[in-house]
Formats: structure tokens, C-alpha cells, sequence
């Protein structure tokens, strides 16, 4: 039977926290005029966003098919529908 090293021992019984995600992409709209995004914010509060106007602390970057970029403070967050 192998020996497991010290290091390895004790990096096997430390408790790891799963991160939270913190705002959740639940869908992406577009009309003729502008771009927005459906957000659930860490308190579930639901949020439209739009590219144009900062909502709720946040403010949309950039928008692709299925994910944004949003601003939050001095955190960028990559979210993707899901």
C-alpha cells in the first residue's frame, strides 16, 4: 500500500467552500434600440439590464449569444445562461 506524503494528507482533509455564483444570466433581449439582459442578483432579486443605463450597482459590458460581461464595483462577472 502506498505511503501518502504529509502535504498531500493534509491538503486532502482541509474543507474547500464552492464558491457562490453571485448573479445568475437567465436570459439575453434585444428590441431595435437597445440590448438587455434578465439577471437574479445574490439576493434573488431579478434585474433588466440595459447596455445603456447602469441598474441595481451593475452595468452591462458587453453582450454576446448565451453571455455578458457585467460590472459590479471593481468585479468583472463572465456569465453565461444557465
Amino acid at each position: 500500500m502506498p505511503i501518502t506524503n504529509e502535504l498531500t494528507a493534509q491538503a486532502a482533509t482541509q474543507s474547500v467552500v464552492a464558491p457562490i455564483r453571485p448573479i445568475r444570466l437567465l436570459g439575453v433581449f434585444q428590441n431595435p434600440t437597445n440590448t438587455y439582459v434578465l439577471l437574479q442578483t445574490r439576493s434573488g432579486e431579478m434585474v433588466r439590464l440595459s447596455a445603456l443605463i447602469p441598474t441595481a450597482g451593475l452595468r452591462l459590458i458587453s453582450v454576446s449569444d448565451g453571455s455578458a460581461m457585467v460590472e459590479e464595483g471593481d468585479t468583472l462577472h463572465r456569465l453565461i445562461i444557465g
